[in-house]
Protein backbone atom coordinates (compact mmCIF):
# COMPACT_ATOMS: atom_id res chain seq x y z
CA UNK A 1 0.00 0.00 0.00
CA UNK A 2 2.91 2.11 1.05
CA UNK A 3 4.49 1.44 -2.32
CA UNK A 4 1.64 2.62 -4.11
CA UNK A 5 0.94 6.05 -2.18
CA UNK A 6 4.94 7.02 -3.23
CA UNK A 7 4.14 5.83 -7.08
CA UNK A 8 1.57 8.56 -7.53
CA UNK A 9 3.69 11.46 -7.84
CA UNK A 10 5.97 8.93 -10.46
CA UNK A 11 2.84 8.46 -12.22
CA UNK A 12 1.56 11.70 -12.54
CA UNK A 13 4.82 12.89 -13.92
CA UNK A 14 5.24 10.04 -16.78
CA UNK A 15 1.53 10.75 -17.65
CA UNK A 16 2.94 14.64 -17.82
CA UNK A 17 5.83 13.87 -19.55
CA UNK A 18 5.25 11.32 -22.33
CA UNK A 19 2.86 14.00 -23.80
CA UNK A 20 5.31 16.89 -23.78
CA UNK A 21 7.87 14.60 -26.09
CA UNK A 22 5.20 13.18 -27.65
CA UNK A 23 3.81 16.79 -28.43
CA UNK A 24 7.52 18.52 -28.92
CA UNK A 25 8.00 16.00 -31.92
CA UNK A 26 4.66 15.83 -33.82
CA UNK A 27 5.02 18.79 -36.00
CA UNK A 28 0.74 18.54 -36.82
CA UNK A 29 -0.09 19.21 -33.28
CA UNK A 30 -2.05 22.42 -33.41
CA UNK A 31 -2.93 24.71 -30.50
CA UNK A 32 -6.59 25.21 -29.90
CA UNK A 33 -8.15 27.38 -27.70
CA UNK A 34 -11.86 26.55 -26.02
CA UNK A 35 -14.65 27.79 -23.95
CA UNK A 36 -16.13 25.27 -20.95
CA UNK A 37 -18.38 26.88 -18.30
CA UNK A 38 -16.64 29.72 -17.11
CA UNK A 39 -12.92 28.80 -17.96
CA UNK A 40 -11.03 29.64 -21.49
CA UNK A 41 -8.65 27.11 -22.21
CA UNK A 42 -5.56 26.83 -24.89
CA UNK A 43 -3.87 23.07 -25.57
CA UNK A 44 -0.55 22.87 -24.77
CA UNK A 45 -0.16 19.11 -26.37
CA UNK A 46 -2.80 16.27 -26.99
CA UNK A 47 -3.70 15.62 -23.41
CA UNK A 48 -2.62 18.78 -21.69
CA UNK A 49 -4.37 22.33 -21.74
CA UNK A 50 -3.36 26.01 -20.04
CA UNK A 51 -6.91 27.72 -18.24
CA UNK A 52 -6.04 31.11 -19.35
CA UNK A 53 -9.17 32.66 -18.38
CA UNK A 54 -11.67 33.40 -16.51
CA UNK A 55 -14.90 34.96 -16.40
CA UNK A 56 -14.76 37.08 -13.48
CA UNK A 57 -18.17 39.01 -14.46
CA UNK A 58 -19.81 35.91 -13.37
CA UNK A 59 -17.43 34.59 -10.70
CA UNK A 60 -18.55 32.28 -7.93
CA UNK A 61 -17.77 32.48 -4.56
CA UNK A 62 -15.06 29.69 -4.71
CA UNK A 63 -13.51 29.17 -7.90
CA UNK A 64 -12.99 25.36 -8.23
CA UNK A 65 -9.91 24.89 -11.45
CA UNK A 66 -11.61 21.42 -13.03
CA UNK A 67 -8.97 18.75 -13.03
CA UNK A 68 -10.10 17.38 -16.41
CA UNK A 69 -12.19 19.38 -19.29
CA UNK A 70 -13.62 17.71 -22.55
CA UNK A 71 -13.80 19.37 -26.08
CA UNK A 72 -14.62 17.86 -29.26
CA UNK A 73 -14.57 14.41 -27.63
CA UNK A 74 -10.89 14.62 -26.17
CA UNK A 75 -10.53 14.97 -22.41
CA UNK A 76 -7.61 17.12 -21.58
CA UNK A 77 -5.92 17.58 -17.97
CA UNK A 78 -6.01 21.05 -16.58
CA UNK A 79 -2.38 21.24 -15.64
CA UNK A 80 -1.54 25.26 -16.02
CA UNK A 81 -3.32 27.92 -14.34
CA UNK A 82 -2.94 31.76 -15.98
CA UNK A 83 -6.37 33.03 -15.08
CA UNK A 84 -6.79 36.61 -13.11
CA UNK A 85 -9.02 36.16 -10.10
CA UNK A 86 -10.39 39.51 -9.94
CA UNK A 87 -13.76 39.78 -8.85
CA UNK A 88 -14.35 40.97 -5.34
CA UNK A 89 -16.67 38.01 -4.66
CA UNK A 90 -14.37 35.25 -4.56
CA UNK A 91 -13.04 34.24 -1.27
CA UNK A 92 -11.78 30.84 -2.49
CA UNK A 93 -9.32 29.39 -4.70
CA UNK A 94 -9.54 25.57 -5.58
CA UNK A 95 -6.58 23.49 -6.84
CA UNK A 96 -7.04 20.20 -8.74
CA UNK A 97 -4.49 17.50 -8.50
CA UNK A 98 -2.56 17.90 -12.31
CA UNK A 99 -2.25 21.47 -11.55
CA UNK A 100 1.40 22.46 -11.17
CA UNK A 101 2.59 24.89 -13.32
CA UNK A 102 1.21 28.71 -12.04
CA UNK A 103 3.80 31.36 -14.51
CA UNK A 104 2.10 34.23 -12.56
CA UNK A 105 0.97 33.75 -9.18
CA UNK A 106 -0.28 37.58 -9.18
CA UNK A 107 -2.74 37.07 -11.62
CA UNK A 108 -4.76 34.23 -9.11
CA UNK A 109 -4.68 36.53 -6.10
CA UNK A 110 -5.81 39.54 -7.52
CA UNK A 111 -9.53 39.56 -5.77
CA UNK A 112 -9.51 41.43 -2.48
CA UNK A 113 -11.89 39.23 -0.90
CA UNK A 114 -9.76 35.91 -1.53
CA UNK A 115 -8.47 34.49 1.75
CA UNK A 116 -7.51 30.79 1.20
CA UNK A 117 -6.20 28.48 -1.65
CA UNK A 118 -7.26 24.92 -1.27
CA UNK A 119 -4.58 22.46 -3.21
CA UNK A 120 -5.86 18.98 -3.70
CA UNK A 121 -3.98 16.51 -1.38
CA UNK A 122 -2.99 14.57 -4.28
CA UNK A 123 -1.42 17.37 -6.14
CA UNK A 124 2.43 16.21 -6.67
CA UNK A 125 3.65 20.04 -7.15
CA UNK A 126 1.64 21.84 -4.96
CA UNK A 127 0.35 22.30 -1.05
CA UNK A 128 -1.67 24.98 0.81
CA UNK A 129 -0.88 25.65 4.62
CA UNK A 130 -3.55 27.31 6.19
CA UNK A 131 -5.01 28.71 2.65
CA UNK A 132 -1.35 29.58 2.04
CA UNK A 133 0.38 28.34 -1.47
CA UNK A 134 3.48 26.84 -1.57
CA UNK A 135 5.19 24.24 -3.36
CA UNK A 136 4.99 20.57 -2.22
CA UNK A 137 8.40 21.07 0.00
CA UNK A 138 7.15 24.53 1.11
CA UNK A 139 10.41 25.40 -0.16
CA UNK A 140 8.82 28.44 -1.96
CA UNK A 141 6.21 30.38 -0.81
CA UNK A 142 3.40 30.71 -4.07
CA UNK A 143 1.45 33.36 -2.94
CA UNK A 144 -0.37 34.95 0.41
CA UNK A 145 -4.45 35.89 0.16
CA UNK A 146 -4.97 39.22 0.15
CA UNK A 147 -8.02 39.18 2.21
CA UNK A 148 -5.83 36.99 5.23
CA UNK A 149 -6.74 38.37 8.35
CA UNK A 150 -3.57 38.10 10.26
CA UNK A 151 -1.59 41.45 10.59
CA UNK A 152 1.24 39.15 11.23
CA UNK A 153 3.12 36.33 9.77
CA UNK A 154 5.72 34.20 10.44
CA UNK A 155 7.68 32.47 7.46
CA UNK A 156 7.82 28.42 7.68
CA UNK A 157 11.56 27.87 8.04
CA UNK A 158 11.67 25.73 5.20
CA UNK A 159 11.25 28.39 2.70
CA UNK A 160 13.72 29.47 0.53
CA UNK A 161 12.05 31.57 -1.93
CA UNK A 162 9.33 34.31 -1.12
CA UNK A 163 7.75 33.97 -5.01
CA UNK A 164 7.11 36.60 -7.38
CA UNK A 165 4.07 38.86 -5.88
CA UNK A 166 3.80 36.28 -2.93
CA UNK A 167 2.57 39.24 -0.90
CA UNK A 168 1.53 41.74 -3.17
CA UNK A 169 -1.22 44.13 -2.22
CA UNK A 170 -1.71 42.53 0.97
CA UNK A 171 -2.69 45.38 2.74
CA UNK A 172 -3.69 43.79 6.50
CA UNK A 173 0.04 42.54 6.88
CA UNK A 174 1.77 45.02 9.44
CA UNK A 175 4.67 42.79 10.76
CA UNK A 176 6.43 39.64 8.75
CA UNK A 177 9.33 37.52 10.49
CA UNK A 178 11.04 35.96 8.15
CA UNK A 179 13.78 34.28 10.77
CA UNK A 180 15.22 31.63 8.18
CA UNK A 181 18.66 30.47 7.76
CA UNK A 182 18.38 29.38 4.04
CA UNK A 183 16.01 32.29 2.88
CA UNK A 184 17.89 33.82 -0.61
CA UNK A 185 15.77 34.80 -2.43
CA UNK A 186 13.10 37.96 -2.90
CA UNK A 187 11.48 37.61 -6.03
CA UNK A 188 9.82 40.41 -8.26
CA UNK A 189 7.14 42.50 -6.68
CA UNK A 190 6.99 39.99 -3.49
CA UNK A 191 5.87 42.32 -1.43
CA UNK A 192 4.46 45.25 -3.79
CA UNK A 193 2.06 48.01 -2.42
CA UNK A 194 1.92 46.47 1.19
CA UNK A 195 0.44 49.62 2.24
CA UNK A 196 0.87 48.64 6.19
CA UNK A 197 4.30 46.88 5.82
CA UNK A 198 6.18 48.44 8.77
CA UNK A 199 8.25 45.47 10.22
CA UNK A 200 10.80 43.10 8.29
CA UNK A 201 12.30 41.25 11.12
CA UNK A 202 12.83 44.38 12.92
CA UNK A 203 15.49 44.67 15.37
CA UNK A 204 15.93 48.00 17.56
CA UNK A 205 13.79 49.74 14.68
CA UNK A 206 15.69 47.92 11.67
CA UNK A 207 14.31 46.27 9.51
CA UNK A 208 16.54 43.13 8.42
CA UNK A 209 17.02 40.61 6.09
CA UNK A 210 18.59 36.49 6.87
CA UNK A 211 22.45 36.88 6.29
CA UNK A 212 21.57 33.83 3.36
CA UNK A 213 19.64 36.69 1.50
CA UNK A 214 21.30 37.61 -2.21
CA UNK A 215 19.07 38.38 -4.22
CA UNK A 216 16.15 40.89 -3.62
CA UNK A 217 14.54 40.99 -7.62
CA UNK A 218 12.54 43.75 -8.92
CA UNK A 219 9.71 45.85 -7.45
CA UNK A 220 10.06 43.47 -4.09
CA UNK A 221 9.71 45.91 -2.07
CA UNK A 222 8.13 49.03 -4.07
CA UNK A 223 5.52 50.94 -3.01
CA UNK A 224 5.33 50.03 0.76
CA UNK A 225 4.49 53.25 2.14
CA UNK A 226 5.40 52.38 5.85
CA UNK A 227 8.48 50.88 5.33
CA UNK A 228 10.50 53.34 6.55
CA UNK A 229 13.96 51.73 7.70
CA UNK A 230 16.38 49.21 5.67
CA UNK A 231 19.11 47.30 6.35
CA UNK A 232 20.62 45.16 3.44
CA UNK A 233 22.62 41.90 4.30
CA UNK A 234 26.26 41.80 3.65
CA UNK A 235 25.79 38.76 1.30
CA UNK A 236 23.27 40.73 -0.67
CA UNK A 237 24.33 40.07 -4.31
CA UNK A 238 21.33 41.61 -6.53
CA UNK A 239 19.40 44.49 -6.14
CA UNK A 240 16.89 44.41 -8.95
CA UNK A 241 15.53 47.25 -10.53
CA UNK A 242 12.62 49.33 -8.49
CA UNK A 243 13.00 46.95 -5.72
CA UNK A 244 13.09 50.10 -2.55
CA UNK A 245 10.94 52.38 -5.25
CA UNK A 246 8.35 54.71 -3.24
CA UNK A 247 9.34 53.48 0.19
CA UNK A 248 10.18 56.21 3.17
CA UNK A 249 13.48 54.45 3.94
CA UNK A 250 16.33 57.41 5.33
CA UNK A 251 19.13 55.52 4.66
CA UNK A 252 20.16 52.72 2.52
CA UNK A 253 24.05 50.69 2.79
CA UNK A 254 25.28 48.99 -0.31
CA UNK A 255 27.48 45.89 0.96
CA UNK A 256 30.21 44.84 -0.43
CA UNK A 257 29.63 41.92 -2.74
CA UNK A 258 26.65 43.55 -4.38
CA UNK A 259 27.78 43.00 -8.31
CA UNK A 260 24.00 45.03 -9.52
CA UNK A 261 21.50 46.91 -8.63
CA UNK A 262 18.76 47.43 -11.13
CA UNK A 263 17.80 51.64 -12.59
CA UNK A 264 15.52 53.21 -10.01
CA UNK A 265 16.50 50.51 -7.18
CA UNK A 266 15.99 53.70 -4.62
CA UNK A 267 14.24 56.08 -6.78
CA UNK A 268 11.58 58.09 -5.50
CA UNK A 269 12.51 57.05 -1.27
CA UNK A 270 10.97 60.49 -0.61
CA UNK A 271 13.05 60.48 2.93
CA UNK A 272 16.04 59.53 1.53
CA UNK A 273 19.39 61.58 2.58
CA UNK A 274 21.83 59.09 3.35
CA UNK A 275 23.74 56.77 1.05
CA UNK A 276 26.53 54.68 2.22
CA UNK A 277 28.57 51.96 0.34
CA UNK A 278 31.43 49.60 1.15
CA UNK A 279 33.10 49.83 -1.86
CA UNK A 280 34.21 46.79 -4.09
CA UNK A 281 35.22 48.38 -6.77
CA UNK A 282 31.81 49.34 -8.88
CA UNK A 283 29.93 50.78 -6.78
CA UNK A 284 30.54 54.04 -4.65
CA UNK A 285 29.52 56.89 -2.86
CA UNK A 286 30.58 60.32 -3.14
CA UNK A 287 28.39 63.07 -1.22
CA UNK A 288 25.45 60.57 -0.41
CA UNK A 289 25.17 60.33 -4.05
CA UNK A 290 25.62 56.88 -5.45
CA UNK A 291 27.58 56.34 -8.52
CA UNK A 292 28.84 53.11 -10.50
CA UNK A 293 32.06 52.78 -11.97
CA UNK A 294 33.57 50.94 -15.23
CA UNK A 295 36.72 50.82 -16.42
CA UNK A 296 35.90 53.72 -18.69
CA UNK A 297 32.73 55.01 -17.40
CA UNK A 298 30.99 56.60 -14.28
CA UNK A 299 27.45 56.77 -14.52
CA UNK A 300 25.63 59.12 -11.21
CA UNK A 301 23.27 56.00 -10.51
CA UNK A 302 21.31 57.59 -7.53
CA UNK A 303 21.32 61.12 -5.78
CA UNK A 304 18.96 60.61 -2.79
CA UNK A 305 15.60 62.15 -3.03
CA UNK A 306 15.37 63.72 0.68
CA UNK A 307 18.83 65.36 0.44
CA UNK A 308 19.37 68.62 1.30
CA UNK A 309 20.30 71.79 -1.54
CA UNK A 310 18.90 73.65 -4.22
CA UNK A 311 21.38 73.27 -6.20
CA UNK A 312 23.94 69.86 -8.03
CA UNK A 313 26.52 70.31 -10.08
CA UNK A 314 27.28 66.82 -11.85
CA UNK A 315 31.03 65.93 -11.65
CA UNK A 316 32.84 66.09 -15.47
CA UNK A 317 34.15 62.78 -14.85
CA UNK A 318 30.54 61.01 -15.35
CA UNK A 319 29.76 59.79 -18.57
CA UNK A 320 25.80 59.12 -18.18
CA UNK A 321 23.27 59.40 -15.79
CA UNK A 322 20.89 56.06 -14.66
CA UNK A 323 17.09 55.75 -15.15
CA UNK A 324 15.44 57.48 -12.19
CA UNK A 325 18.26 58.88 -10.76
CA UNK A 326 17.06 62.00 -9.44
CA UNK A 327 13.70 60.93 -9.35
CA UNK A 328 11.47 62.03 -6.90
CA UNK A 329 13.72 64.62 -5.73
CA UNK A 330 12.37 67.31 -2.96
CA UNK A 331 14.86 70.10 -2.97
CA UNK A 332 16.86 70.36 -6.37
CA UNK A 333 15.78 73.53 -8.04
CA UNK A 334 18.65 73.41 -10.62
CA UNK A 335 20.74 70.71 -12.09
CA UNK A 336 24.24 71.44 -13.81
CA UNK A 337 24.56 68.37 -16.14
CA UNK A 338 28.30 67.66 -16.90
CA UNK A 339 30.14 68.37 -20.63
CA UNK A 340 29.85 65.08 -22.04
CA UNK A 341 25.87 64.60 -21.57
CA UNK A 342 24.30 64.18 -24.84
CA UNK A 343 21.44 62.21 -23.39
CA UNK A 344 18.54 62.28 -21.00
CA UNK A 345 17.16 59.00 -19.75
CA UNK A 346 14.05 57.96 -19.13
CA UNK A 347 12.53 58.95 -15.69
CA UNK A 348 16.00 60.20 -14.40
CA UNK A 349 14.22 63.90 -13.27
CA UNK A 350 10.90 62.81 -13.18
CA UNK A 351 8.92 64.06 -10.04
CA UNK A 352 11.42 66.56 -9.26
CA UNK A 353 8.70 68.65 -7.76
CA UNK A 354 11.12 71.69 -6.88
CA UNK A 355 13.09 71.93 -10.28
CA UNK A 356 12.88 75.40 -11.74
CA UNK A 357 15.47 75.25 -14.32
CA UNK A 358 18.21 73.02 -16.66
CA UNK A 359 20.08 73.69 -19.45
CA UNK A 360 20.15 70.99 -21.91
CA UNK A 361 22.35 72.78 -24.63
CA UNK A 362 24.20 69.84 -25.23
CA UNK A 363 21.51 67.34 -24.97
CA UNK A 364 20.36 65.56 -28.40
CA UNK A 365 17.49 62.86 -26.91
CA UNK A 366 15.29 63.46 -24.46
CA UNK A 367 13.95 59.97 -22.89
CA UNK A 368 10.27 58.94 -21.70
CA UNK A 369 9.02 60.78 -18.82
CA UNK A 370 12.33 62.33 -18.34
CA UNK A 371 10.77 65.52 -16.66
CA UNK A 372 7.60 63.82 -15.43
CA UNK A 373 5.86 66.20 -13.48
CA UNK A 374 8.33 68.44 -12.68
CA UNK A 375 5.77 71.07 -12.20
CA UNK A 376 8.11 74.09 -11.20
CA UNK A 377 10.47 73.52 -14.40
CA UNK A 378 10.08 76.76 -16.25
CA UNK A 379 13.04 77.78 -17.95
CA UNK A 380 15.35 74.96 -20.19
CA UNK A 381 17.40 75.69 -22.45
CA UNK A 382 17.57 73.69 -25.48
CA UNK A 383 19.93 72.37 -27.49
CA UNK A 384 20.50 72.97 -31.42
CA UNK A 385 21.17 69.57 -32.06
CA UNK A 386 18.13 68.22 -30.05
CA UNK A 387 16.50 65.57 -32.34
CA UNK A 388 14.20 63.64 -30.32
CA UNK A 389 11.63 64.28 -27.47
CA UNK A 390 9.89 61.14 -26.34
CA UNK A 391 6.78 60.44 -24.74
CA UNK A 392 5.97 62.10 -21.42
CA UNK A 393 8.94 63.59 -21.94
CA UNK A 394 7.91 67.33 -20.26
CA UNK A 395 4.45 65.98 -18.74
CA UNK A 396 2.89 68.24 -16.69
CA UNK A 397 5.68 70.95 -15.71
CA UNK A 398 5.52 74.25 -15.32
CA UNK A 399 6.27 76.15 -18.90
CA UNK A 400 4.93 79.34 -19.87
CA UNK A 401 6.55 79.15 -23.18
CA UNK A 402 8.39 76.58 -25.53
CA UNK A 403 10.62 77.51 -28.63
CA UNK A 404 11.92 74.20 -29.97
CA UNK A 405 15.46 73.92 -31.87
CA UNK A 406 14.63 73.59 -35.81
CA UNK A 407 17.03 70.52 -35.25
CA UNK A 408 14.06 68.39 -33.71
CA UNK A 409 12.67 65.76 -35.80
CA UNK A 410 10.51 63.66 -33.05
CA UNK A 411 7.66 64.71 -30.58
CA UNK A 412 6.02 61.26 -29.00
CA UNK A 413 2.74 61.10 -27.66
CA UNK A 414 2.01 63.34 -24.36
CA UNK A 415 5.62 65.13 -24.90
CA UNK A 416 3.84 67.99 -23.37
CA UNK A 417 0.92 67.25 -22.07
CA UNK A 418 -1.00 68.42 -19.01
CA UNK A 419 1.55 71.74 -18.89
CA UNK A 420 -0.93 73.79 -17.44
CA UNK A 421 0.68 77.15 -18.15
CA UNK A 422 1.72 77.14 -21.26
CA UNK A 423 0.49 79.68 -23.68
CA UNK A 424 2.57 79.72 -27.06
CA UNK A 425 4.56 77.07 -28.56
CA UNK A 426 6.79 77.95 -31.80
CA UNK A 427 8.01 75.11 -34.45
CA UNK A 428 10.46 77.23 -36.43
CA UNK A 429 10.99 77.21 -39.77
CA UNK A 430 12.98 74.42 -41.21
CA UNK A 431 11.86 72.18 -38.88
CA UNK A 432 11.62 68.75 -40.37
CA UNK A 433 9.58 67.14 -37.45
CA UNK A 434 6.83 64.26 -36.95
CA UNK A 435 4.61 65.17 -34.11
CA UNK A 436 2.99 62.44 -32.46
CA UNK A 437 -0.59 61.80 -31.43
CA UNK A 438 -1.79 64.07 -28.01
CA UNK A 439 1.60 65.90 -27.90
CA UNK A 440 -0.25 69.14 -26.06
CA UNK A 441 -3.63 67.19 -24.91
CA UNK A 442 -4.45 69.11 -21.30
CA UNK A 443 -2.23 72.31 -21.65
CA UNK A 444 -5.59 74.35 -20.91
CA UNK A 445 -3.99 77.58 -21.27
CA UNK A 446 -2.62 76.89 -24.75
CA UNK A 447 -3.58 79.57 -26.85
CA UNK A 448 -1.73 79.94 -30.05
CA UNK A 449 0.76 77.15 -32.06
CA UNK A 450 3.62 78.36 -34.48
CA UNK A 451 4.23 75.65 -36.90
CA UNK A 452 7.06 77.54 -39.34
CA UNK A 453 7.72 74.83 -41.45
CA UNK A 454 6.47 73.18 -44.60
CA UNK A 455 8.42 70.33 -43.65
CA UNK A 456 6.12 69.47 -40.33
CA UNK A 457 3.80 66.10 -40.36
CA UNK A 458 1.37 65.93 -37.80
CA UNK A 459 0.06 62.51 -36.74
CA UNK A 460 -3.21 61.60 -35.98
CA UNK A 461 -4.87 63.78 -32.86
CA UNK A 462 -0.95 65.81 -32.65
CA UNK A 463 -2.91 68.66 -32.15
CA UNK A 464 -5.50 67.41 -29.29
CA UNK A 465 -5.11 70.30 -26.72
CA UNK A 466 -8.85 70.41 -24.80
CA UNK A 467 -9.76 68.47 -22.06
CA UNK A 468 -13.56 68.27 -20.45
CA UNK A 469 -14.47 71.84 -22.06
CA UNK A 470 -13.96 73.95 -25.38
CA UNK A 471 -10.65 75.75 -26.34
CA UNK A 472 -9.57 77.14 -29.28
CA UNK A 473 -6.06 77.29 -30.23
CA UNK A 474 -4.42 79.73 -32.92
CA UNK A 475 -2.40 77.98 -35.39
CA UNK A 476 0.17 80.01 -37.55
CA UNK A 477 1.23 77.81 -40.51
CA UNK A 478 3.14 78.73 -44.00
CA UNK A 479 1.32 79.67 -46.70
CA UNK A 480 0.25 76.52 -48.87
CA UNK A 481 0.96 73.80 -45.75
CA UNK A 482 -2.32 72.22 -44.96
CA UNK A 483 -2.99 71.13 -41.84
CA UNK A 484 -4.23 67.80 -41.48
CA UNK A 485 -8.01 67.19 -41.30
CA UNK A 486 -7.12 64.48 -38.61
CA UNK A 487 -4.79 66.22 -36.68
CA UNK A 488 -7.42 67.08 -34.40
CA UNK A 489 -9.41 63.93 -33.85
CA UNK A 490 -11.53 65.26 -30.43
CA UNK A 491 -14.71 67.78 -30.71
CA UNK A 492 -13.49 69.98 -27.83
CA UNK A 493 -10.50 71.30 -30.01
CA UNK A 494 -11.28 74.05 -32.02
CA UNK A 495 -8.20 75.74 -34.55
CA UNK A 496 -8.29 78.47 -35.65
CA UNK A 497 -5.38 78.53 -38.49
CA UNK A 498 -3.84 81.32 -40.35
CA UNK A 499 -0.98 81.53 -42.96
CA UNK A 500 1.76 83.54 -41.93
CA UNK A 501 1.09 87.45 -42.40
CA UNK A 502 -2.99 86.78 -42.36
CA UNK A 503 -3.35 88.06 -39.04
CA UNK A 504 -4.27 91.99 -38.26
CA UNK A 505 -1.23 94.14 -38.57
CA UNK A 506 1.17 91.87 -37.73
CA UNK A 507 4.29 92.91 -36.63
CA UNK A 508 6.50 91.08 -39.57
CA UNK A 509 3.79 93.46 -41.77
CA UNK A 510 4.78 96.62 -40.31
CA UNK A 511 7.30 97.88 -42.78
CA UNK A 512 4.64 97.02 -45.73
CA UNK A 513 2.01 98.99 -43.26
CA UNK A 514 4.13 102.39 -43.34
CA UNK A 515 5.15 101.81 -47.00
CA UNK A 516 0.91 102.15 -47.75
CA UNK A 517 0.61 104.83 -45.45
CA UNK A 518 3.72 106.78 -46.72
CA UNK A 519 2.21 106.45 -50.41
CA UNK A 520 -1.46 107.02 -49.37
CA UNK A 521 0.18 110.39 -48.09
CA UNK A 522 2.02 111.25 -51.21
CA UNK A 523 -1.00 110.70 -53.30
CA UNK A 524 -2.92 112.65 -50.85
CA UNK A 525 -0.19 115.72 -51.91
CA UNK A 526 -0.28 115.11 -55.42
CA UNK A 527 -4.31 115.57 -55.21
CA UNK A 528 -4.43 118.50 -53.31
CA UNK A 529 -1.86 120.57 -55.72
CA UNK A 530 -3.66 119.25 -58.58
Amino acid sequence: MKLGILLIPVIALAILAVPMSAADSDTEFEEITFTEGLFTFQTINDVRVAAVSYDNDHAEEVVEIPAEVEHDGVTYIVTDLVCSFNNDRIIGVKIPEHVWNIPNPGLIKEGKNIDAFIVHDDNFNLMSDNGILFDKKMSQLIAYPKAYETVSYGIPTTVTIIGESAFEGCNNLIYVDTYIDGLAEIKARAFYGCENLQYVNNIADMNTLPETVSIIDDEAFKDCPKLCTFKLPDNIKIIGADAFNGTPITTVNIPAKTVYIGEGAFGNCSQLETIVSDYNGKYTVEDNVLFEVGKDSKTLFTYPAGKKGAEYTIDDEVTSIADMAFAGTKYLKKVKLPDEAMMIPSGSFADCTSLEEIDLSRIVLIDVSAFWNCINLNTVKFSNGLTTINPYAFENCGFEEIELPSSVTYIGIYAFSDCKNLKKVTIPDYTAAEVYTNVFQGCSSLTEIDLLSSDIVLNEGALNVAVGKEQTVDIVKPKGYSIPSDAVTDELTVLSVHDLGERPYPYENLIGVAICLLILYMIFRLFRKV
